[in-house]
């Protein structure tokens, strides 16, 4: 999409879908990509008072992203660092499960 001041006057929805691939293509976020599809379908069907527009468009899912995960130094020196017990307990306890986890001792409940 060319960016002129008369280029919105004239557009129609397939050019705002080629548009939207594009951002897509130029591997911005998903996040990025819904917001202006937002950002235009307000422009178009509130400001310009359209109605050549789609009520709906189809958006782009949700990234699932991995948790990050942290190496057992990191780990080691996320416990010394806490100094409240309770708070140390849990830290110690989730981070124990999780490393039973990983050796394949998977509790399977009822």
């Amino acid at each position: 999409m060319q960016r002129t001041e008369s280029s919105l006057e004239f557009m129609r929805a397939e050019d705002v879908r080629k548009y939207l691939l594009e951002l897509l293509g130029q591997y911005h976020s998903h996040t990025y990509v819904n917001q202006a599809i937002s950002a235009l379908s307000f422009w178009f069907k509130e400001v310009e008072k359209r109605n050549d527009f789609p009520k709906v468009w189809a958006r782009p899912r949700r990234e699932k992203k991995l948790p990050a995960v942290l190496s057992a130094p990191e780990v080691s020196t996320l416990l010394k660092s806490v100094l409240n017990l309770k708070h140390k307990a849990i830290l110690t306890l989730i981070y124990s499960g999780r490393t039973a986890d990983q050796r394949g001792c998977v509790f399977e409940g009822p």
